[in-house]
């Protein structure tokens, strides 16, 4: 049953403990990519270690799947953690592309079960009910076929951070099947990541995303709120933030606005 690869880019937590439970089951190997210095102590000849200082998740993640030739790719975030009994589920997978439900790791309840758009806006979705033909992988952790994630292209690693999963996610639906399997849980637990920061990415990709993927009906809706609505929006998170890094994201995104449109497809 040797045909897994765990990949995970470790910016903040040690992800030691989650990666023995994988290594237990003895499903595969694990490619852990190191985008800040910090130790890191498994020494197993299953277990790849990578360096690359500065990368974004994307480009972390993309950059490991060069390093294998598995079937599959378990693709995951250092701040998720695994039940004993996870990969005894996920041994005999079928599907070609399957995303888990996550719960909260301190509350226990529902964090996502995919992500939905709404309004121009990506958010997770908490409902298991809902259609998930409408439904989009999340990257905190899934699972997908190595030579789909290849002939997808990856990720797009200009993202840095947020909006790359559901960007990924709109080009796979165009020729796969997405698997949504509330059987198979996975737990997240927030990293501290700085906030402000956070924002600035969230802000700018969205913008990104929408002018990258939605379709020309869409978009001109899409550019009456960027004119008329958006400017507010970005004077009130300026106040609430005490920043001028909602600014930035909009500018930055304007200045690249050429580049996004010739990515259009």
């Amino acid at each position: 049953m040797d045909k897994f690869s765990l990949i995970v880019p470790i910016y903040s937590n040690n992800f030691e403990e989650q990666i023995k439970i994988f290594l237990k089951e003895n499903m595969g190997d694990v490619i852990v990519v190191l985008t800040k210095e910090m130790d890191f102590s498994i020494d197993d000849e299953r277990v790849k270690v990578l360096k690359l200082y500065g990368a974004g998740y994307g480009k972390a993640v993309n950059y490991a799947s060069k390093f294998t030739e598995k079937e599959y790719l378990i693709i995951t975030n250092d701040d998720i953690f695994f039940e004993e009994d996870l990969f005894k589920r996920i041994k005999y997978l079928k599907d070609d592309i399957v995303v888990p439900l996550v719960k909260d790791k301190n509350k226990k309840d529902i964090e996502s079960f995919g992500s939905k758009i709404l309004f121009f806006y990506n958010i997770l979705n908490k409902n298991t009910s809902f259609d998930k033909r409408k439904l989009h992988l999340t990257g905190s952790f899934f699972i997908i076929k190595r030579e789909i994630f290849e002939n997808t292209g990856g990720f797009d690693e200009k993202y840095f951070m947020y909006y790359e999963d559901i960007d990924l996610s709109v080009r796979l639906k165009r020729k796969n099947i997405i698997s949504f399997d509330e059987n198979i849980v996975v737990f997240h637990k927030h990293s501290s990541s700085n906030l402000k920061n956070k924002r600035y990415f969230l802000q700018r990709n969205r913008l990104y995303f929408v002018l990258k993927n939605f379709d020309f009906k869409n978009l001109i809706l899409f550019f009456f709120i960027l004119i008329f609505v958006e400017p507010f929006i970005m004077v009130v998170q300026i106040l609430k933030d005490k920043s001028f890094l909602p600014f930035k994201a909009r500018y930055d995104f304007f200045k690249d606005m050429k580049n996004i449109l010739k990515e259009r497809k």
